[in-house]
């Protein structure tokens, strides 16, 4: 089983690009949609977290879209650098 500080770090990662790409958005309603499945969805899987475990692949691929998310959240999609090529 995984560590709980692990847990603790990670969640703390999330709630931290959370937080940065809630400062200035470029546009609240956007952001506010973009956040809103996090908003949600994180206290409902820790609500079943004992009910309905999930795979530590499925908690990382969770986790990795929430924060790619927030880059979207913060800047809105048009205005997030792609890459050159």
């Amino acid at each position: 089983m995984i560590d709980l500080r692990v847990l603790a770090v990670l969640g703390l990662l999330v709630l931290t690009a959370l937080v940065v790409s809630g400062i200035a958005p470029y546009d609240r309603a956007t952001w506010l949609m973009e956040v809103g499945p996090v908003l949600i969805g994180a206290p409902l899987l820790l609500a079943t977290y004992r009910r309905f475990p999930l795979t530590m692949l499925a908690k990382r691929v969770l986790r990795a879209r929430r924060v790619v998310g927030r880059a979207g959240a913060g800047r809105g999609r048009r205005r997030v650098p792609r890459h050159p090529g």
